[in-house]
């Protein structure tokens, strides 16, 4: 008589243990997410160093390290910001008004300054001004022809 009441136990603890019947949906094929080619991760070059390789503010601080740290920094914090450097659009209002109060900003900014100052480059000037305005645009390699006279 052990057995029927061993038997009635485990069926019933299968019973308990059985999980509930499949729906229609579960029975369904479940579809692929992605057909298209993969897409990797890949580090973007960086145009603000591209553009500024090519004008007289690089030649004069290429052995300037701690300068080119400095623009490097500040141009890569812009880019956090939202700030696209390199499009011929100027930001909004908006954007300037949180580029003035953004602490790091103008610390980065100070920062800038004072290594161009170390470096001997007076950014005061109406041409290092414009030097530097003219990095947003594409800069292209100046090529040293031959001046036919």
């Amino acid at each position: 008589m052990s057995a029927p009441r061993s038997l009635r136990f485990a069926f019933r603890s299968l019973a308990l243990k059985r999980p509930s019947r499949p729906t229609c949906n579960a029975l369904l094929p479940t579809p692929h997410y992605s057909r298209g080619p993969r897409f990797y991760a890949t580090e973007p070059s960086s145009d603000f160093i591209n553009n500024i390789k090519h004008t007289e503010l690089f030649h004069k601080i290429a052995d300037k390290p701690n300068a080119l740290k400095a623009l490097s920094d500040l141009a890569e914090l812009v880019k956090e910001m939202g700030i696209d450097i390199t499009s011929s659009t100027p930001p909004s209002n908006i954007q300037m008004f949180r580029l003035a109060t953004n602490r790091r900003f103008t610390r980065a900014v100070k920062n800038v300054m004072s290594e161009l100052q170390n470096a001997g480059l007076d950014m005061r000037t109406e041409s290092a001004m414009q030097e530097l305005m003219n990095l947003t645009k594409e800069v292209k390699p100046n090529d040293d022809k031959d001046e036919k006279s």
